[in-house]
């Protein structure tokens, strides 16, 4: 359609680097003749100082396309309501920084799988259960134009994988393995 939606969601944070989506986009998108909506939905975290408004000040600074517009929210939504938030952008988008003293992952993505719809990410730690699909979901490797154009397929396998199904599967095998 006329309109490019891509978003991101998750507790603010400066860690998130969310700014830096905006400037990705902007430097990507900022010659088509298609409007972008960037559709995020930052709510405070309780572990850390509250910086919603400053996130959305830094994402407006950083947009420096006419073609670009932000919708950014904050209130508490439920996890329905984030899965249809997710479902209605064209390309879900994760930058974090890189951690080197902490071996996580982003649970946002989680969410994000579960609604079957491109996903774009930085090669943070944070995402190394994802990073590996081809082709590449990595801005580093790919452009926007690119992952949105390959849809979910490169990560299907992953989606296929972490199933429930698989899950209890996994987890029947671990009980008789320990049963023995």
């Amino acid at each position: 359609n006329d309109i490019i939606k891509i978003g991101t969601f998750g507790f603010g944070g400066e860690n998130k680097i969310i700014q830096e989506i905006c400037k990705l986009v902007c430097e990507e998108f900022r010659n088509i003749n298609k409007q972008v909506d960037l559709n995020f939905h930052i709510t405070e975290a309780f572990y850390s100082e509250k910086c919603f408004d400053k996130i959305k000040n830094l994402c407006l600074l950083n947009i420096t396309s006419d073609n670009i517009k932000l919708n950014i929210t904050n209130e508490f939504l439920t996890d329905e309501q984030v899965l249809h938030f997710l479902f209605s952008n064209d390309l879900n988008i994760f930058l974090y920084e890189y951690y080197d003293f902490y071996n996580g992952i982003s649970s946002s993505i989680d969410y994000a799988l579960s609604v079957k719809k491109p996903i774009a990410i930085c090669k943070s730690n944070m995402f190394s259960h994802i990073m590996d699909v081809n082709p590449s979901i990595c801005i580093e490797n790919n452009s926007l134009t690119n992952i949105i154009s390959n849809g979910f397929s490169p990560l299907e396998g992953k989606y296929n994988s972490w199933t429930n199904e698989n899950f209890i599967q996994n987890i029947e095998t671990i009980i008789n393995q320990i049963k023995k």
